[in-house]
């Protein structure tokens, strides 16, 4: 109910005010009564259109009304166009001046206010354009501000939210995994193409039917390349939206929190429509998924991991000698070039075979180098890879070492933040792998303050998302 302005009951103007603007059928008294009859039956009194017009010029000057108008979507130049046609109708129209008489009388009268108007103008403003009458359902549908609202579908669902929290190696993702490939329907929601890649090999080798969909490829676990199998593995970014799944797993969950991809993670912890869905991430990462739940209105159960294998981060670094990289090291560089040109120099100084992963690489290259690594019969014993083995890849690692501690974030160089430089250095000591322990060092001794710096620094709390 729009609240009407009634002035006149704080300050009375004498009627003389008004009696150039008013043709009164009865003789005024000294308070502004006129004839006995004059309250009675103030629909009877002639009104001129001037009178109209001189009211509705008021009206559109007043700012209270211009502000009025804003909220209900008309603009400075769609109020004026309204006003306009709204006097015209008056003017031209006897039933609408009929209608507007007894309004019209009473702000004469001293009972009234020029913005008792409003609800009739704004009636008329409705009928006449179509932006007026439909405006509260395009702000509702233009509402950007409650995140969990874009997903009405998932809103419908109560969906139970399992949050997979610890540090890598903590086998946190193998337990979600497990719930995926139990179900009868499932996705997997991975950060790499080569980590969805990985999660449809081992799901279909368990006898398990899993397609594959990525950016850059799709492919059927069924013989006959049409139907689809009950379970998918997807990057983050390819998660369908209006499939419905019994369990769903989104990994690395903490990534909702970067500017470029974040978006694909809060998309799909918002609206991936299962009625089971696991989350897996760092400890960082609770808090906002707390708060995401309680706008979504989904139960939450955070499950703790502890790491599987002891990782030590080492007290000396190779002070720049290529020469003392050994079996299982993972040399990490932070561009393709910088990575290419390592290669190059350790094969030259060591004449040692390396395989190289990073994320643009084909996937078939990806998987292929990935697999000469682990093969311990492939001659093939060193790796120099990019950020992307942070991401939960099965390689059997000995020794992260860092060739250096920054990397390039496409406007300037940063350092790693803590978390980052703990999720690369955690892929060191795999469980289950032909290394029980895992070490973690720097290639140059200027850089292991810095990584010492960064371990004794806390992780920094997931506080924001990105859409």
């Amino acid at each position: 109910m729009l609240e009407r302005f009634r002035f006149s009951q704080c300050v009375r103007k004498p009627l003389q005010l008004f009696s150039r603007f008013f043709a009164v059928g009865g003789d005024t008294d000294q308070n502004g009564t006129g004839d006995d009859g004059e309250r009675e039956n103030v629909s009877h009194l002639d009104v001129k259109p001037a009178i109209i017009k001189k009211l509705l010029k008021q009206f559109k000057r007043r700012p209270t009304l211009a502000h009025l108008a804003a909220q209900n979507g008309m603009d400075k130049q769609l109020f004026a166009r309204a006003v306009s046609r709204f006097t015209r109708l008056v003017l031209h129209n006897q039933s609408s001046l009929n209608e507007l008489s007894p309004i019209v009388q009473k702000i004469r009268m001293g009972n009234g206010h020029v913005d008792d108007l409003w609800p009739h103008f704004l009636q008329f403003a409705r009928q006449e354009f179509t932006v007026v009458d439909h405006y509260d359902d395009l702000k509702n549908l233009s509402d950007l501000t409650v995140p969990s609202d874009w997903f009405p579908q998932a809103r419908k669902m109560k969906r139970k939210v399992v949050y997979h929290c610890g540090p890598t190696n903590s086998g946190k993702t193998h337990q979600a995994l497990e719930s995926f490939r139990q179900a009868k329907t499932g996705v997997y929601c991975g950060p790499l193409r080569l980590l969805a890649h990985q999660v449809f090999e081992q799901t279909n080798g368990m006898g398990i039917s899993c397609d594959l969909l990525t950016g850059e490829e799709r492919r059927l676990a069924n013989a006959d390349g049409e139907t689809t199998a009950q379970h998918l593995s997807c990057t983050v970014e390819m998660t369908p939206s209006l499939q419905t799944f019994d369990v769903a797993v989104v990994d690395e969950v903490q990534m909702m929190r970067d500017l470029q991809r974040g978006w694909a993670w809060t998309r799909v912890v918002l609206g991936v429509l299962a009625e089971e869905l696991h989350v897996c991430g760092e400890a960082s990462s609770v808090g906002i998924a707390e708060r995401v739940m309680e706008f979504t209105g989904d139960d939450l159960e955070v499950r703790h991991y502890d790491r599987l294998t002891p990782l030590h981060y080492l007290k000396d670094s190779l002070d720049g000698d290529l020469k003392r990289l050994r079996q299982g090291d993972c040399l990490v560089a932070f561009s393709r070039a910088e990575i290419f040109r390592l290669r190059r120099e350790v094969e030259r100084v060591s004449r040692r075979s390396c395989a190289v992963i990073y994320g643009g690489l084909p996937p078939g290259t990806r998987i292929q180098q990935a697999q000469l690594f682990n093969d311990p019969q492939s001659g093939c014993d060193l790796l120099i890879a990019s950020d992307a083995v942070g991401m939960g890849l099965n390689l059997n690692i000995k020794r992260i070492v860092f060739s250096s501690l920054k990397k390039f974030d496409g406007h300037r160089m940063q350092s790693l933040t803590p978390s980052h430089m703990r999720q690369i250095a955690g892929r060191a000591g795999r469980f289950g792998s032909k290394y029980p322990e895992g070490e973690v060092t720097t290639l140059h001794r200027k850089d292991l303050k810095n990584l010492d710096e960064l371990l004794n620094t806390s992780v920094e709390t997931v506080e924001v998302l990105a859409n």
